[in-house]
Parts: structure tokens; sequence; C-alpha cells
């Protein structure tokens, strides 16, 4: 009888043991799981890069009145390496192709007038971003420079004649000093990612002229798709 209880206690005690230990392991699986869902969530996303279509009001500063000339673009954006250790900067760059257009006009005595412009430039950003996550939305605030390459440009009268932007026109028409191929600017703005998706609000300026006692700020509002 006495040896009988001996092996009903240790079996007891085996049976305690190996529940504690399933126990543990499963304190270890459910922290393991908690960390890998963490790290998933807050790990900064290095190799982001995304498609983008944008719309900006360009207002033209010139002296004595202000303008505008809308304008839209499509493109890419692409992470190119991370800055430092300590703090989530990164280098980001792309290239989008931009459509400016406007037609604007005036009354004379005789009947109402259209100016029709149209250009087609390519643009290079260079930006710094900071990356700040709040789960499954990421917030990218970011600034930086860009280069713009207008390749080619019209304007077209009232009559139907058209004039290359790009060269000197001097007539009883019309005269108006040729504008400039390439513009220097900068830019600030952010970006909000969600999944795959993003939305970005924009405000840059150029440095340079771009034709005549003329800057060009911009508005922007874009949308993509992260892959």
């Amino acid at each position: 009888m006495k040896a009988l209880k001996n092996i009903i206690l240790l079996l007891c005690c085996l049976c305690a043991v190996g529940a504690s230990a399933q126990v543990t392991e499963i304190k270890s699986i459910s922290t393991l799981k908690e960390n890998e869902v963490a790290n998933e969530t807050f790990a900064p996303s290095s190799d982001w890069a995304y498609l983008f279509v944008d719309y900006s009001l360009n207002v033209i500063n010139q002296p004595g009145e202000n303008t505008s000339l809308d304008s839209f673009s499509f493109g890419l954006r692409k992470c190119l390496k991370r800055l430092g250790d300590k703090l989530p900067l990164y280098a980001e760059s792309g290239l989008q192709m931009q459509i400016f257009f406007d037609d604007y006009g005036y009354e004379d005595n005789y009947n109402k007038k259209a100016y029709s412009l149209m250009m087609f430039s390519f643009k290079l950003p260079l930006n710094i971003v900071y990356e700040h996550r709040m789960g499954s939305v990421a917030l990218y605030p970011y600034a930086g420079f860009s280069f713009r390459a207008n390749l080619w440009g019209e304007l077209e009268l009232p009559s139907g004649e058209k004039y290359d932007l790009f060269k000197d026109t001097d007539n009883y028409k019309i005269e108006y000093r040729a504008f400039e191929r390439f513009q220097f600017g900068s830019q600030v703005g952010v970006r909000l990612a969600w999944k795959n998706f993003n939305a970005a609000l924009e405000a840059g300026m150029d440095f340079n002229e771009w034709c005549e006692s003329t800057k060009l700020f911009s508005f922007t509002l874009a949308a993509g798709v992260s892959f």
C-alpha cells in the first residue's frame, strides 16, 4: 500500500511539472507572436516605392498681379537609403512628368479673346523624409529640393497662331521674353500611408524666374499606390 501511494504521488508530481511546462511554452509562444506583430507594425519601411498622380494649383507671381496655372503629373518616388541609426530619417527621390495648361482671356470692343498655354516638363525631387508610425498608418513629413526641365511649351493666340514659349517673341500681336528651360525649387509636404494606399499634400516654390519677373508657387494634392 505504501509503495502504491508513492507511485501515485510521483505520477501527480510528473503531471504538475508537465502542466507547468506546457503553460510556460504557451506563454512563450504568445509573447513571441506579440513581438512579431509589434515588429511588423512598427518596423521602418526603408524599401518603399509608390506610383502617384497629382493635381497642382500653380500661382504665378508677377509684379502688380498674381494669376494661376493648373497642372497634372504622374510619376514614381522611392526610398534611396536610411540616414543614420537613431532617427527614422530617409532619403527619397523619383521622377515625374508634369503637364501645365491654362486658358485665359479678355474682352475688347468686338469680342471675347482667349489665350491658351500648355507645357510639358520632367521633375526630379530629392527629399529628406521622417517616418512616424501609428499602427497600420504611417505619416511621412518631408522637405527637399527639386529640378525641373521644361521640354516643350506653346502659347496659342485667339487668332490660332502658335508661339514657342522658349523663344523670344516681339511683334505687333504679342511680346514676351523666352521662358526658362530649367527650374530649381524646394518643397515641403506630408504623405499618409495606409496599407498600399497613399495621399499627400505639398507646397513648393521656384528659386529662379520662370519667365521675366515671374516665379511659380505650387500647392499639390496627390494620391498613389505602394508596391
